[in-house]
């Protein structure tokens, strides 16, 4: 692994409420290297999400970036005109969102909404290569019957093929960075695994570098290389997967590690 693909300074993304300003993001500072798998671990409300929204500058509207860097190869994303960021989001740099249910349009075939993140980035054209493309990427996230789904819409799939398709839709543009925001949350332990195992398979295959988040450290045990703690908008322990996994120095992160071999 050489080099950072992505360096995060003195980050700052605020929500501004009737009840005053969430400092959901406060000075947060890592960086991701070239081939490296990332997680960012904490629990819910700790500002994960927001972060990962932030990297690509789709905070919801009552939210604001105040401050700090956000470097892609160099570049600070912050500092990007609209108009060629969207040649970065979504072709250089994917997400896949934690409520695939949510993410995915209700009332457009699968087929479809791959097809319109192909069409967004202009990889291809003519709708014959742009279906081949949709198919193929079906069935490399091991879609079972992948002519079948492109033709189904989001309510005919079970949770579990929803973040199959999630993961195609992520990949179709061939990014080089991949987000993956709580992967795995609502599917039972069996379908969990499979979608883990995928994850995986599609890391070391597409040679990408990934952001993992996660409230889950056996998750981020299993899938990680380095991982940062997050506690109330702030990364309070970075380290060595291994390392903070059985060395942890920080208070919070101890409690987080007990809570997991509690319900394990």
């Amino acid at each position: 692994m050489n080099g950072s693909i992505l360096q995060v300074k003195n980050l700052k993304a605020y929500f501004y409420t009737s009840g005053g300003i969430v400092k959901a993001v406060d000075d947060v500072s890592f960086d991701v290297r070239k081939g490296e798998t990332f997680g960012l671990v904490g629990e819910s409300g700790s500002g994960k999400t927001m972060l990962a929204l932030s990297i690509l500058k789709i905070v919801p509207q009552s939210g604001r970036i105040i401050g700090g860097k956000i470097l892609y190869n160099g570049k600070d994303l912050l500092k990007i005109e609209e108009d060629s960021l969207r040649n970065i989001r979504g072709a250089k740099i994917a997400i896949v969102f934690q409520e695939p249910a949510s993410a995915l349009n209700p009332v457009f075939t699968i087929g479809d909404q791959i097809m319109e993140s192909v069409l967004t980035h202009q990889r291809l054209k003519d709708r014959h290569s742009i279906e081949k493309l949709a198919l193929e990427y079906l069935d490399k996230v091991h879609a079972p019957n992948p002519k079948k789904i492109f033709y189904d819409y989001p309510h005919q799939l079970s949770g579990g093929m929803k973040q199959r398709v999630m993961i195609a839709m992520a990949l179709v543009n061939s990014p080089e960075f991949l987000i993956l925001d709580e992967p795995t949350t609502a599917l039972d332990v069996t379908i969990q695994a499979q979608i883990l195992d995928l994850l995986d398979e599609i890391i070391e295959e597409e040679k990408l570098s990934v952001l993992f988040i996660s409230h889950d450290f056996g998750i981020i045990g299993r899938m990680c290389d380095r991982v940062a703690v997050m506690y109330k908008g702030r990364i309070v322990e970075l380290g060595e997967t291994d390392q903070i996994l059985h060395s942890p120095k920080e208070p919070y992160t101890m409690s987080l590690l007990e809570s997991v071999k509690a319900l394990s």
